[in-house]
Parts: C-alpha cells; sequence; structure tokens
C-alpha cells in the first residue's frame, strides 16, 4: 500500500480547479490550465503534501472495501432471514413436552441442590 501512495504523490503530486470552481472556493486564479479540450481558461493549481496524497488513497481503497463487503453483505442477508425462518424452533407437542419433563427433571433437580452446595 505505501507503494501506491508513493507512487500516486511522484506522478501527480498537482491539482487543478476550473475558474468557477476556484472562485467559489475562495482560490486565487494563478495558472493557464486546459480542461476538457477547451481553449486555455484561467485556474487554480495547488500541490498535494505527502500526507494529503496518503489520505487520498486510503479513502479510495476503504471506498472499496465498503462497496463490497457491502454488497456481500446486502446479497448474503436475505438468505439467512429466509434460513432463520425455515429452521425456525418448532412447537413441542403437550405429550413430547411430558416426556421430556419426566427425563430432564430429576437431572434439574440434582443440578440445583448441587448448585446450593457451592453457595454455602
Amino acid at each position: 500500500m505505501s507503494t501506491l501512495i508513493c507512487c500516486s504523490y511522484y506522478i501527480s503530486p498537482y491539482f487543478e480547479l476550473r475558474q468557477d470552481d476556484a472562485l467559489t472556493y475562495g482560490y486565487p486564479l494563478n495558472n493557464i490550465c486546459n480542461f476538457q479540450g477547451h481553449t486555455e481558461v484561467p485556474c487554480y493549481r495547488g500541490q498535494l503534501d505527502f500526507v494529503m496524497t496518503t489520505y487520498i488513497v486510503l479513502c479510495w481503497l476503504g471506498m472499496w472495501i465498503v462497496a463490497i463487503f457491502g454488497g456481500v453483505g446486502l446479497i448474503n442477508m436475505p438468505y439467512d432471514y429466509i434460513n432463520e425462518f425455515i429452521f425456525r424452533p418448532k412447537p413441542v407437542s403437550p405429550e413430547d413436552f411430558k416426556k421430556r419433563t419426566k427425563v430432564l427433571l430429576p437431572i434439574a433437580l440434582k443440578l440445583r441442590d448441587q448448585g446450593k452446595v457451592l453457595d454455602d
């Protein structure tokens, strides 16, 4: 990543603002630029420092990471909801509840007694 930052800084450390944008933001017109094939127009030309270039590259990479993981999450979310609906807990019948109570009640009472011994 540091290679990307260094390359982007040394390849193009300058930026240009068109005349109307420069005047809107209060920058002085200090250069003559050629925008999108138009004739030469006054513009503002500034220089980026290394820290600003680092911010720009990290924001650009972060934008792509959010786009990729956000897209994966939005695609995956409906499948999670469908699976939660399909495999949701089913109601227990009264007969099955009585069977489970007969099996689990002695175990639960034994565990409760062991917990009381630990409290004392």
